[in-house]
């Protein structure tokens, strides 16, 4: 299990910075509880107004000057925190001395590490946020590492001074404030029961989450985006590396629940290190980038050869190339231009009819895979048979698993997307487990025939697909040298990343918010699961790297089981829904009665998210595109 997991309580200092709100939206989806640090009690205002879907999950404590003495004991004194993470910053008036930049750094470091070991008894891993800068030597054909240091600018400014630029300063407070902890570090481990860890980023660069006035507020993004304005006669030069903040933001989440011992710890982040001419072709969408001389650069679009990021592509997780199936050459075009940043690492493969025999098998003889996700499902016209509903199914997932093991040589693991709904059993008070199989639709469906209720032939293809998957699995399992499993999603909601042009491309999702704006007479009546779909998404990739065999494994995946009273209750601040009987709704914001899914949240390393997070985001979505049910 991870060393801290959700439902953790942690501290956050700084807490409405740049990069610390991009930490709390990744700690809160976690589903993590945070308190964060800010200077007044209007910045607290402000940002818990930025997370309106995790009320209670995130408050704020008011600290007017870290770097006074004791500054953080009354927040810890109260707090039971599970980690800290010291994201804060002294604020340095331009024009400040060596003494400004480098004395408020150091006591604001040491000053929340004394106020953790005097008052933090509960706390089990701090995390500091320091900086790339700290590691660099200045030496060509180094690659750095965490045993590195940044004497160079430490001898420089003793010897000049305050005669040297701002930049120069703050290289010099932030390497004597990271050093000035690991002193603290090596004189009181042994006093204390918590292990101690750095971040040390790069430039970062995305847009703010949190409300901006001034481009002159995003200090690091702005030194970026000016720098590659001004005309520079190296082109192929490579300034310095750069890192989205958003990928910080989920080391840091990680690092916090990274298994073992983390002390002394560094970790390098550096997602990439662009030329000025990469940086030029990368933005030559825009008017008024220079154009450079095209070819000039030719940095791969991630990585760095003077850092060693080594821990940090470890907490992040998750290089693959992707190939992915579309039925159309329009389509592929679509889905590609989706991932502009990822040129190279995705491409597709045309396959118009997924259900004829040797479908993918041109697919599978080209590509040299290691795992295999299936996903698609047939096109079932409205108003079809039950026999159009099930043997397109049967045959598309039979069809994929006959092709990989004759062409498969290279795969070792494949997850078929099946559904919840294959193991309902109709029976009161069961908890759902993998062993369990929809036999009352399957029935009623053979009894019926076309003449089912409506949902029924879908929930029965669905079911008979994916008992068809397991009885070929038991026939082959022991000629090919892949295991299989599937995973097992509910109604899935949430935001759509690719385009869409109506509600009713998003089946499930409309489902959910249809079926709320329908009146309900039994409101504390739970009517079914729903999941993040992003949560899905992770499952589904952490089940590739699940190490072990995973075959046979039906993974589960069950975020909450709401009441119509809870669906009310979390959109009651949108105009339109109805209130219901508020109190009758009691169901927890995460988790299901009916399903176990313990397989499913040990993969996604965390809490689901939540009812409210959920509905809130989609919903906020439909009435951007004019399509709410309750307007």
């Amino acid at each position: 299990m991870p060393f801290i997991q959700p439902p953790a309580k942690i501290l956050l200092t700084g807490a409405n910075g740049y990069y610390a709100v991009y930490v709390i939206k990744d700690l809160l989806e976690r589903g993590y509880t945070v308190v964060g640090t800010v200077r007044s009690e209007a910045k607290g205002e402000e940002l818990v107004k930025l997370f309106p879907s995790h009320a209670g999950k995130l408050t704020y404590a008011v600290v007017p000057n870290i770097v006074k003495r004791g500054a953080f004991d009354h927040v810890l004194q109260q707090g039971n925190f599970d980690a800290v993470a010291h994201a804060a910053s002294p604020v340095v008036v331009p024009g400040g001395t060596v003494e400004d930049f480098a004395r408020p750094a150091i006591d604001g470091t040491v000053g929340i590490l004394e106020s953790i070991k005097a008052h933090g008894s509960t706390v089990k891993r701090v995390v500091i946020t320091s900086s790339i800068v700290t590691t660099y030597t200045f030496q060509k054909g180094v690659r750095h590492n965490e045993t590195h240091w940044n004497e160079y600018v430490v001898k420089l400014v003793e010897e000049k001074g305050d005669n040297l630029p701002p930049m120069m300063l703050y290289t010099y407070s932030k390497t004597l404030a990271e050093k000035a902890a690991w002193k603290w570090w090596a004189e009181n481990e042994k006093a204390v029961y918590w292990d101690l860890a750095t971040v040390n980023p790069s430039y970062m660069a995305g847009a703010p989450l949190h409300s901006i006035t001034s481009r002159d507020q995003l200090t690091s993004t702005n030194n970026v985006l000016s720098a590659i304005a001004i005309p520079h006669e190296n082109l192929s030069e490579r300034p310095w590396a750069i890192t989205h903040v958003r990928d910080v933001a989920i080391i840091h989440s990680a690092l916090f629940e990274k298994q073992g011992d983390v002390s002394g710890r560094r970790v390098i982040v550096a997602g990439s290190q662009p030329s000025w001419q990469d940086l030029y072709d990368a933005l030559s969408g825009f008017s008024g980038v220079p154009k450079g001389n095209p070819g000039v650069g030719t940095t791969t679009d991630t990585g760095s050869p003077n850092w060693d990021t080594t821990f940090a592509r470890e907490l992040l997780g998750r290089e693959f190339t992707v190939v992915g199936t579309v039925r159309s050459e329009a389509k592929g075009e679509e889905l590609v231009k989706l991932f502009p940043s990822h040129a190279g690492k995705l491409s597709y493969a045309v396959v118009p009819n997924i259900v004829k025999k040797g479908a993918f098998d041109h697919v599978l003889q080209q590509g040299n895979f290691d795992a295999v996700a299936h996903a698609a499902s047939p096109v079932v016209i409205p108003g079809g048979t039950l026999e159009d509903f099930v043997r397109p199914a049967i045959d598309g997932t039979v069809g994929i698993l006959e092709s990989i093991k004759a062409h498969g040589s290279t795969v070792k693991r494949v997850v078929i997307t099946s559904s919840l709904v294959t193991a309902f059993t109709f029976q009161k008070g069961i908890k759902h487990n993998e062993t369990h199989w929809n036999e009352y639709v399957i029935k009623l469906v053979e009894e019926k025939g076309d003449d089912s209720p409506s949902m029924m032939p879908y929930i029965y293809s669905k079911t008979v697909a994916e008992k068809a998957a397991w009885k070929w699995w038991a026939e082959n399992e022991k000629t090919v040298d892949w295991d299989l499993a599937t995973i097992n999603p509910p109604y899935m909601v949430g935001t759509p990343i690719h385009s869409v042009t109506s509600r009713d491309q998003l089946t499930s999702t409309n489902g959910v918010l249809s079926a709320i704006a329908t009146p309900h007479e039994n409101l504390s009546e739970r009517p079914w699961a729903i999941t993040h779909v992003r949560d899905v998404a992770i499952i589904h990739s952490a089940l590739f790297e699940k190490q072990g065999s995973v075959s046979g494994r039906r993974v589960f995946v069950a975020g909450s089981q709401p009441s119509w009273q809870d669906l009310y209750d979390a959109l009651s601040g949108f105009s339109g829904v109805p209130k219901g009987n508020p109190g009758v709704g009691t169901t927890t914001d995460v988790g299901s009665p009916d399903w176990d899914t313990t397989f499913a949240r040990e993969l996604l390393g965390r809490e689901f998210t939540g009812t409210k997070a959920m509905v809130v985001e989609t919903e906020e979505y439909y009435r951007k595109k004019g399509w709410s049910f309750f307007v």
